[in-house]
C-alpha cells in the first residue's frame, strides 16, 4: 500500500504511495464492487504525508510541500494521472488541500449505500476485541448515509456483540441506551472479563508454588530427635 523510501537529504524516511494495490477505478462501481483498496490506500497516504508536512518538513512552505507530493511521492503514475486533471488555478497550484481533492475524486469510487448498509447489518463482532468491533461499525458507517449513525452503531453492537451477558445488560438499559452508555457498559465488562482471567491464573500460579514447597522442620526433627513432647511415654499395665 505504502512504502518506506529513504533519504538521508531530507528525513529518515518517506512515504511513497504504490499505484500498484488495486486496478484504478476509471469508472464508477456497481453491484457488489462498494470497496475499491485503492481508495482506502491513497487515504491512508494523505493521512502520512500530513503527518510529515506538520513534523520534518514543517518548515517548507505549502508550495515547497506541493513539489515533495508531485515530485517525490506519488511516483511516475501519480504524474501521469495528475496531468489528466483539468489545469489548476495559479492560487490551488501552489495549495495541498486541491490536488489532496484531485486525486481522492479520481480513486475514490462511487458510493453504492444499499450494499454498504447490507456490510453494516450483517457485521457482528466474532473473534474481534470490543474495540474493533466498534471501531469496524463507525467506519462502515460513514458510507450509510444514516440520518442518526449513533442510533444505528448502538442498534448494531447490540444485535452483533459475541457476549449474551453484555447483550443481556444492554437490552436492560432500555431507550436511554445512548452509544457512549453501550460502549461504557460492554468495556467494562470486557476489561472485567480480562482482570477476572489474570487473577484466576495468578492464584492458580501461587497454589502451585505452595504445593511445590517444601515444609520447614524443626532442628529436632532435623536431627533425627523426636521433640520433647513428642516423646513416647511406655504405658504403666493394670494391677
Amino acid at each position: 500500500m505504502v512504502s518506506e523510501v529513504a533519504d538521508s537529504s531530507t528525513f529518515t524516511s518517506k512515504t511513497r504511495l504504490s499505484w500498484n494495490y488495486a486496478a484504478f477505478p476509471h469508472r464508477p462501481c456497481t453491484g457488489l464492487v462498494r470497496i475499491c483498496p485503492l481508495s482506502e490506500a491513497w487515504k491512508r497516504f494523505e493521512q502520512h504525508v500530513k503527518l510529515i508536512f506538520a513534523g520534518p518538513l514543517k518548515e517548507k512552505d505549502e508550495e515547497e510541500q506541493v513539489s515533495y507530493l508531485l515530485l517525490l511521492w506519488i511516483g511516475e503514475k501519480g504524474r501521469d494521472i495528475y496531468n489528466t486533471f483539468p489545469a489548476f488555478s495559479n492560487d490551488d497550484m501552489k495549495k495541498l488541500q486541491p490536488h489532496y481533492d484531485r486525486f481522492l475524486r479520481y480513486v475514490q469510487p462511487k458510493l453504492n449505500p444499499i450494499f454498504a448498509k447490507y456490510k453494516f447489518n450483517n457485521e457482528v463482532q466474532g473473534t474481534n476485541t470490543f474495540d474493533q468491533f466498534v471501531t469496524k461499525l463507525k467506519l462502515l458507517a460513514r458510507d450509510c448515509n444514516f440520518s442518526d449513525a449513533e442510533e444505528m452503531i448502538r442498534d448494531r453492537i447490540v444485535f452483533g456483540i459475541q457476549s449474551e451477558k453484555i447483550r443481556e445488560k444492554l437490552i436492560n438499559v432500555g431507550e436511554v441506551l445512548t452509544l457512549d452508555k453501550a460502549v461504557q457498559i460492554a468495556q467494562a465488562y470486557e476489561y472485567s472479563q480480562e482482570h477476572l482471567k489474570l487473577m484466576g491464573h495468578q492464584s492458580v500460579h501461587v497454589q502451585a508454588l505452595s504445593k511445590s514447597t517444601p515444609h520447614a522442620h524443626s532442628p529436632a526433627e532435623r536431627s533425627g530427635r523426636r521433640p520433647p513432647h513428642q516423646t513416647k511415654t511406655r504405658s504403666t499395665p493394670p494391677k
